[in-house]
């Protein structure tokens, strides 16, 4: 390769685009005194990336990025939009990509969060939630 090197950035402003979903079976009840939670059941808490929150997510994301040879060999470049969901337990799921680069690198962003370690979970009060997040990575060259 030459004195060029290969790059990618990810924007966002940490936690990303963030949408929780907490349990909605409550959703169209009538709402009394007694089905309003208390106070500290509205608090919440965004997922959190493991061993070191947004600083490991960032050094995990560089480390583990693999920038596809087919993609190298034609200068191929561009930001993938990625969305994924962090269950109740944690857990990585639903990896899709939103609006993709070339087969080669939208594949390599899949790959890349699909690897991630279980997060912390997201809490609203005193459960876990499945949270919703959107993360653009561009691969480029520099």
């Amino acid at each position: 390769m030459t004195s060029k090197t290969i790059f990618f950035t990810a924007f966002l402003a940490f936690p990303f685009l963030t949408f929780a979903q907490a349990d909605s079976s409550f959703a169209g009840d009538k709402v009394s005194p007694k089905s309003v939670p208390p106070p500290n059941d509205a608090v919440f808490h965004y997922a959190e990336f493991p061993n070191g929150g947004e600083t490991a997510f960032w050094k995990y994301l560089k480390d583990n990025l693999r920038y596809p040879e087919a993609a190298k060999k034609n200068r191929t470049e561009g930001i993938v939009q990625v969305r994924f969901i962090i269950e109740a337990d944690g857990a990585v799921s639903n990896v899709t990509v939103s609006k993709g680069v070339s087969a080669e690198i939208d594949a390599e962003a899949i790959r890349l969060l699909q690897s991630m370690p279980n997060w912390k979970p997201g809490r609203m009060g005193r459960h876990t939630i499945r949270a919703s997040y959107y993360l653009p990575i561009g691969f480029h060259f520099e």
